[in-house]
């Protein structure tokens, strides 16, 4: 990634010389429904920086009024202790047999 320098757009740090990088599409991919300030940090732990996300507010509104449905720390914990599950293929299955019972 190349370091570039323009003048800051954001109404925060507008008329200051701001530089900034290039997100690549993984990058992006990375980052898409990040909707609070978050640390950057390797594999291993080490920090590379801060980002925080430039959110309007229908996204706002949006995600305060469907956060009750995503537990972060449930999922962080899922991750780490179950290392099995079913198939998608499966899962579909089991939804559709579901919704010809109903």
């Amino acid at each position: 990634m190349k370091l570039h320098r323009t003048e800051a757009t954001t109404d925060c740090v507008r008329g200051k010389d701001m530089a900034y990088i290039i997100a690549d599409e993984n990058l992006q991919q990375a980052l898409t429904g990040v909707t609070e300030s978050v640390e950057v940090r390797t594999s291993d732990g080490i920090l590379l920086g801060h980002y925080t996300p430039v959110v309007d507010a229908r996204q706002a509104l949006l995600h305060a009024r469907y956060k009750h449905l995503w537990d972060l720390e449930e999922a962080e914990r899922i991750a780490a202790t179950e290392r099995e599950g079913i198939p998608l293929a499966e899962v579909w299955k089991h939804i559709r047999s579901q919704e010809k019972n109903a």
